[in-house]
């Protein structure tokens, strides 16, 4: 009787172990499902931190990529983006480029596309792996579709406005650099614009391209020693430190440092009105609408170099490479035209031929402005001997 009821026991027992052994297979399966979704929502997350930029209030989030996507997100842009990334360019750090165009009507379209084509043409698919678009004005039609550009690089445009200024794309440039992932010393950013696109002169295109070749260059880009902060063609620290017609390449760790690029028409920034009235010289400050330029250079410990070895052009438009097969040949540098150098790479004396009389140019007059600007700019920052202008400005006296 007693083996008898065992084996009953037994046979009552063997539905439950099935039972038990079909719902582990169902909640280990739906573990297993749930981590790998996790996993590739967290790699996703991952690459949208790496490869996107929190942005502001947009009228227009058309987007497109040059590889043949059309009428999809920038998210999935990103992610079908990688799949034709080549794994030499997986290896390697791409830098990022920041493009803010200006187009006044539906009359420049034409136009300004070709200055689009022509500053994408210097684009290298073997180091910049996308170019983040900010357009103002009239909208171009099929902006990211340029035959000029590497196939490779992913071109989306992130924002349209029908009014506004470069404080909008260097604000997407800074906020870019400020996610954790991306504020490092490796992670580079290149800061270009539609320069001439508001203004058709010929000193404009001279400009434009003495400039754009400058910003996208290897020399700046792969071969940026690591004591620079900001690479460009050329660096002026008259009449204050900026790169003329503000295009750089420059470290997400560096940029991180500095002030909210909008900082000045922000309300209530706690700056002196000096900074934001124009009731004397805003160019000789770098304040107004020359801040945009000053700010990459306003931090007071920024290491910048630039290229141009000449002394033929200094800043402004006067000297300006007109000849540009002088200054670069097949979308590249020559090189008896370009040094890496630490910048200001000339003496004292050689920046101060075309300042205006309203500048200061005493030394101790320029030093003292910029001091006075750092300390309102940045006034948790410490101001010591080291800042990079102290002991490089001879005491030479000019017009006052």
């Amino acid at each position: 009787m007693k083996k008898f009821m065992k084996i009953l026991g037994s046979l009552l027992i063997i539905p439950w172990l099935w039972f038990d052994l079909y719902y582990a297979t169902i909640l280990l399966t739906a573990t297993y499902t749930g981590t790998e979704e996790r996993n590739k929502q967290q790699l996703f997350l991952r690459q949208e931190q790496d490869d996107t930029i929190i942005t502001t209030t947009t009228t227009t989030t058309t987007s497109k990529i040059a590889i043949g996507f059309n009428n999809i997100t920038t998210q999935q842009q990103l992610m079908l983006t990688q799949q034709h990334v080549t794994k030499k360019q997986q290896k390697q750090q791409l830098t990022t480029v920041f493009y803010n165009v200006f187009t006044k009507n539906s009359t420049d379209e034409e136009r300004v596309k070709k200055i689009v084509n022509e500053q994408f043409s210097f684009l290298d698919q073997k180091r910049h792996r996308a170019v983040l678009i900010t357009s103002i004005g009239h909208q171009l039609s099929d902006i990211t579709n340029n035959a000029s550009s590497p196939s490779l690089i992913n071109i989306t445009l992130q924002r349209h406005y029908e009014r506004g200024n470069e404080g909008m794309t260097l604000h997407a440039l800074w906020e870019f650099c400020r996610i954790p992932t991306n504020n490092n010393h490796a992670t580079k950013v290149v800061y270009i614009h539609s320069k001439g696109s508001f203004h058709n002169k010929p000193m404009n295109t001279h400009l434009r391209k003495f400039l754009t070749v400058g910003a996208l260059s290897k020399d700046c880009d792969t071969n940026l020693p690591d004591s620079c902060d900001v690479c460009s063609s050329r660096m002026s620290p008259f009449p204050h430190p900026h790169s003329p017609g503000n295009m750089w390449l420059a470290r997400c760790d560096y940029i991180a440092r500095l002030v909210n690029p909008q900082l000045l028409t922000m309300k209530n920034n706690n700056l002196p009105s000096l900074f934001t009235k124009k009731r004397q010289p805003q160019h000789c400050r770098g304040f107004g609408r020359f801040f945009y330029e000053h700010w990459v250079h306003s931090y007071p410990y920024v290491q910048s170099c630039d290229l141009y070895a000449s002394k033929e052009y200094l800043w402004g438009y006067k000297g300006v490479p007109q000849n540009q097969t002088k200054w670069f040949d097949d979308h590249h540098l020559k090189p008896k035209q370009k040094e890496l150098k630490p910048a200001p790479r000339f003496d004292f004396s050689d920046y101060l031929t075309p300042v205006p009389l309203e500048c200061p140019t005493t030394r101790k007059n320029w030093t003292d402005e910029r001091i006075y600007n750092y300390k309102h700019l940045y006034p948790n920052v410490t101001i010591d001997k080291s800042w990079w202008g102290n002991g490089y400005f001879q005491p030479t006296t000019t017009h006052q």
